[in-house]
Formats: C-alpha cells, structure tokens, sequence
C-alpha cells in the first residue's frame, strides 16, 4: 500500500466504489467522478476546488487502438495515450463528476489525470480502466 500526502482518484458514484461502472457507448458517461485531495493531519481535504484544467490522458487497450476521440481530446497519430485538457468542477469535498465524457466507440479504456497545486506540486491519478459497451448491435 503507497501512502501519498496529496492525489487524484478516480471512482464511481461513491468514494467506496473503485471499479468504475460500465459505461454506453454515445452516452454521456454515468456515475464516473474524479477526487482530489490531500493530506491534513491525517484526514483528506480537499486540494481542488471550483473550476480547474487538469491534465487528462486516454488510451485504448481493447482494441488496443481508439478509433473515436473522448472528450474532445485528439487520437494522436503514435501509439500510446492520447493527452490533453479537461475542465471540470471541483466541489467543496474535492470531487468533480465527469459526466462530460462521452466515448462514441465499444472498447476498454485506461483513464489518468493530473493536475498542478497553488503550490506547484503536482497530483496525479493512477490508470483505471473503464469498460464501454455498444449502445446497440445491429443484425443484417
């Protein structure tokens, strides 16, 4: 077990959920929030709050290339994650919900995040995979 003074994690609809819910594809996605907080004497404070930019990558590892784009963030051209920013809406509890993202293909992806602190530390995320079925299958 790693203990940090400060992070980001990603969870489902509550705190105690970390396997993030299966998600549909073309469908803003549900129950998939984002927390970041930091130590304060041996409790979690919040050490986001309000509108922030945080750093967000994706990848695609079932197929393991992404064909469609997540949250407006381009499909680089090289192997790897796809990176760029994302605004979100942090609360008083450090949590934002990220029922913005939309993913338009069926596929399995690995999600990060980070972002730098007043500050300049920087807190990061660890990947967590999300799964995203079809929002149909057609028969012909």
């Amino acid at each position: 077990m790693d203990f940090v003074s400060a992070a980001m994690e990603f969870f489902g609809a509550t705190t105690a959920e970390q396997t993030l819910p299966i998600q549909i594809a073309e469908t803003d996605f549900d129950n998939v929030n984002i927390r970041a907080v930091r130590d304060d004497g041996g409790g979690c404070k919040a050490s986001l709050k309000g509108k922030q930019t945080i750093d967000f990558t994706y990848d695609c590892s079932d197929p393991d290339s992404c064909l469609t784009s997540l949250a407006g963030i381009p499909i680089t051209d090289a192997p790897g994650p796809n990176a760029g920013q994302l605004e979100v809406k942090f609360d008083s509890n450090g949590i934002a919900s990220l029922s913005q993202l939309n993913y338009a293909d069926a596929g399995v992806l690995s999600l990060s995040a980070s972002a730098e602190l007043d500050s300049g530390a920087v807190i990061t995320t660890g990947e967590k995979p999300i799964l995203v079925m079809p929002s149909y299958l057609g028969l012909s």
